[in-house]
């Protein structure tokens, strides 16, 4: 904090946009606090934003506060049921501090009343953890009228022996409440409460920007008939949705999905990020719904099995704003993943492909395709098995001339000889073929990178780097050099992650020939 005594008097707006560069510190907004009114009402905002959402004593302190300024009937008999002491309310506070409230988050409102109530208790009950966070919750959306976000997902409130807390969890049907539920505009949810809640929500909610679904392993709701409707419902109800995360296990709902992929081809006007997860053989459906989606240029898919018995036809214009396509861990046949990377175009500029499983016969094809339609790609991330990088690396890479950020990841190859050479050869087709337009290169190699394969890569490497990430098992000081007898006079900074040690003379060498430098290092003998 500066000691300038002019500070206190600079504009409201600049106050603000100074405290909003303090505020992930909860001390520096603290400290704002005692400057005068200005200062402390810009902070106390961002303090009452996310209630609980600073750890510690400060989370205890909230939660007191928090208490003192709801109504008592949210409150009754927690004093005789709990037995702790309920401060007395609150009635003439400095601030309105409940309309600064713009965040109800489930799990930050449960870890502080967990330190809240061990101040009382050398064990705390459970049951009462649930019961008062509960209340304060409930309390919350009731009586905060600028509340925007409803986050219900990051803690088990529903496993065996407490299914009364999460049907006791529908934040959607209370009454008497100041807040109009209405103005929510982002949700999200967990199938570890029953799809019943969810119904409410798409019953009470129709302006949500963002919805959020994720799935628990504890689940006790598996019905994928309801949890479908319930999906749908909401989606569906939405008048400009623009972003939905559908963090599932799809096996469960098999033919229903349907449902999902009518709700989300009503937002085609509005929605522009999907991410999908743990998607099976119905994914196809869903990618077809992509395809009518005008606005759509965010795709996330992660543990999905594209399988479609036959190409997917999706309308020439499908995918024409699609900046960000991200693929991790699919498994496919090439019709799958022709209906993604084949109909990808010129706006594509992040393309993250990892674990997924290709059709060695139409790899060529495919790349040619993808690197020819999306020539403005600006950041690649590329995980593949090695046999598949050759025709990656010979067929698309040399396209991208507009690539600046470059990430290559290399699984642990087989303990043969020819494993090992087809490594050397990767990294030599990779050094020779790096568009010169790469100012950034990641190689993370989950492995011991040979020397003379990482020699081979600088050596012809064509690229003007700028910044290099390595990592890498076995780290030493011959795979450092080396990297700064070929770079070391362009680099302007490092990153190094792996096992192993630097002798203090090759730190020394990459400090003073490289402007920045970050390592990240594990004794071989750390456990």
């Amino acid at each position: 904090m500066s000691e300038n005594l002019d500070m206190s008097n600079l504009p409201f707006l600049c106050v603000a946009q100074i405290i909003f560069e303090l505020s992930d510190s909860s001390a520096d907004l603290h400290s704002c606090l005692l400057v005068n009114r200005m200062w402390c009402k810009c902070a106390v905002a961002y303090l009452w934003r996310t209630p609980f959402y600073w750890n510690g004593h400060r989370a205890v302190k909230m939660v007191i506060e928090f208490l003192r300024l709801l109504p008592n009937d949210c409150l009754e008999d927690l004093e005789y049921v709990i037995g702790i002491h309920i401060p007395a309310q609150n009635m003439q506070p400095m601030f309105n501090y409940l309309s600064f409230v713009r965040t109800m988050n489930i799990m930050c409102c449960i870890e502080a009343v967990e330190c809240f109530l061990a101040d009382y208790f050398d064990i705390v009950n459970d049951t009462d953890i649930r019961l008062l966070s509960l209340r304060i919750c409930r309390g919350m959306v009731k009586n905060c009228p600028l509340l925007m976000e409803i986050d219900m997902a990051g803690h088990d409130i529903g496993y065996y022996g407490y299914k009364w807390t999460a049907r006791s969890w529908n934040l959607f049907n209370l009454k008497d409440s100041v807040t109009n539920i209405n103005q929510l505009k982002q949700l999200r949810f967990s199938q570890e409460f029953p799809p019943d809640i969810l119904y409410s929500a798409a019953e009470k909610l129709s302006n949500l920007e963002l919805f959020e679904i994720a799935w628990s392993e504890n689940c006790m709701y598996i019905d994928g008939i309801k949890w479908c409707d319930a999906i749908s419902k909401l989606i569906g109800n939405q008048k400009s949705l623009k972003v939905a995360y559908l963090n599932l296990n799809f096996s469960f709902f098999g033919t229903n999905l349907k449902s999902i992929c009518k709700a989300l081809y009503t937002q085609a006007k509005t929605l522009i990020k999907v991410k999908i997860l743990f998607a099976g053989t119905e994914i196809s459906k869903l990618i077809d719904t992509f395809g009518q989606l005008a606005k759509l240029h965010y795709i996330k898919l992660v543990y999905c099995t594209l399988s479609p018995t036959c190409p997917l036809e999706l309308p020439p214009d499908a995918f024409s704003n699609l900046r960000v396509l991200k693929i991790n861990e699919i498994e496919t046949n090439f019709y799958g993943i022709d209906a993604l990377l084949g109909n990808v175009k010129e706006c594509l500029e992040t393309l993250c492909i990892c674990y997924i499983e290709m059709n060695a016969d139409y790899n060529a094809e495919l790349w040619r395709k993808c690197a020819k339609n999306a020539p403005n790609l600006s950041y690649l991330k590329i995980q593949l098995d090695l046999e598949d990088y050759v025709q990656f690396i010979q067929m698309a890479l040399p396209l991208w001339q507009n690539l600046r950020k470059l990430c290559i990841v290399i699984n642990e190859p087989h303990n043969n000889k020819d494993s090992h050479e087809l490594l050397s050869n990767i990294l030599s087709l990779a050094g020779t073929n790096l568009p010169a337009s790469v100012k950034f290169l990641k190689l993370d190699a989950y492995c011991k990178l040979p020397l003379a394969a990482f020699t081979t890569f600088l050596s012809t490497c064509s690229a003007s780097l700028e910044s290099f990430s390595l990592r890498v098992d076995d780290l030493n000081d011959s795979l450092v050099n080396t990297l700064l007898d070929y770079m070391g006079n362009s680099l302007q900074s490092v990153y190094l992650k792996g096992t192993g040690a630097l002798s203090a003379e090759t730190k020394a060498k990459l400090n003073t020939q490289i402007p920045r430098v970050d390592y990240f290092m594990k004794s071989v003998n750390s456990d």
